[in-house]
This record gives structure tokens, sequence and C-alpha cells, in this order.
């Protein structure tokens, strides 16, 4: 079974109220009551627009593609079209 991809929305850290975007992670580690901790798996968001060493994750952003569309719901036009473009296909899942 293929493992579930999980999604972080990041703010970048030098510019003020620049757009938020979507970036992969994955679990590093956990802390001591078992909370996980993320880190991203790509060197940049999606839309290749923000390197993960330029932002921060911002709290309570991480899920897999369901809980990232209605993250993004909730943030509105905030978060960068292009990376919330990814999130939606039109393609048929076995």
């Amino acid at each position: 079974m293929a493992k579930e991809k999980l999604y972080g929305i990041i703010k970048n850290v030098n510019v003020e109220n620049e757009e938020l975007h979507i970036i992969e992670v994955e679990i590093n580690n956990y802390d001591n009551d078992g909370n996980p901790k993320y880190v991203a798996s790509t060197e940049k968001c999606i839309c290749k627009r923000l390197r993960y060493n330029e932002g921060m994750f911002l709290e309570k952003s991480v899920g897999n593609e369901v809980d990232m569309r209605y993250l993004c719901a909730e943030h509105g036009r905030q978060v960068c079209g292009t990376c919330v473009s990814s999130l939606y296909g039109n393609f048929l899942e076995n």
C-alpha cells in the first residue's frame, strides 16, 4: 500500500503579506507527547516559487490532500492559486 501524501502550508519568513504556498511534507520524528514533527520532503513548494528554507509552516497546517483543500479554503485567496490547483485534478481513480 502506498504511503498517503502529506502537505503543509508555508509562509515566507522574509516578506510580509506574500502568498502562502503548499509543500509536500513527511513525518521526521515525534515529540515527547507523541505528536509528529514535519519536514518538507521537497526543496521547493509546489509552484516552485518558494524554497522550504525561506518559509515556515503555519500552525496546524499539515494534512492529506483532502485536509489541505479545506485548509486552503479557510485561508482563501491568500494561498497561491498554482499550489491550490495541484490539489484538484480531472483524473479517474481506480
